[in-house]
């Protein structure tokens, strides 16, 4: 028999764990664990299933989780994964096929890392719209009053050149 990580667990499929578990490294279910499981990192294989609530670190689900799914850092959702209940995360990862019947929430920590880049993005914007406000208002102060806007600067009518024999501009042809 192999050597396994200690504090690891696996949960072989037909096997059916019921209460709560508490592993401070990987534990992967490919049977059924009923109640809470809190673990490092989770592996739910396709044939595993958790009905209650899953705590971890990192979660890669194939299988089918109810209830709670808490995962501080990275969660990937596989394409045979069925989720029901609240999926809190950092981070996730959803496969097409995937089916989930939960509510989607980030976690605090993910909450405020995402209010500080909309906070840079729209200061960025903010600068942008400065820089281009003043540019515009520059150009507009350097027209003297006897200047406009005429066919020289190609703002006027379209030239009778400008046209074919049909009439349609040359810049549509």
């Amino acid at each position: 028999m192999e050597e396994s990580e200690a504090g690891a667990i696996v949960i072989g499929a037909g096997v059916t764990v019921s209460g709560s578990i508490s592993a401070p490294a990987d534990v992967t279910v490919h049977g059924t664990v009923k109640g809470e499981l809190v673990a490092g990192n989770v592996l739910v294989g396709e044939s595993g299933i958790i009905e209650g609530s899953l705590q971890s670190r990192s979660a890669d689900v194939y299988g089918e989780v109810g209830e709670e799914l808490q995962v501080t850092e990275h969660v990937r959702v596989r394409s045979s994964a069925r989720i029901r209940g609240v999926l809190e995360y950092r981070s996730i990862e959803i496969e097409a096929g995937a089916r989930l019947s939960c509510e989607l929430r980030l976690t605090p920590e993910a909450q405020e890392e995402s209010s500080g880049a909309d906070e840079a993005v729209e200061s960025s914007l903010a600068a942008a719209s400065t820089s281009f406000e003043e540019d515009s208002v520059a150009r507009l102060d350097d027209l003297d009053d006897d200047d406009s806007l005429d066919d020289e600067e190609g703002w006027g009518p379209l030239d009778s050149d400008a046209t074919d024999d049909d009439s349609t501009p040359a810049w549509n042809r």
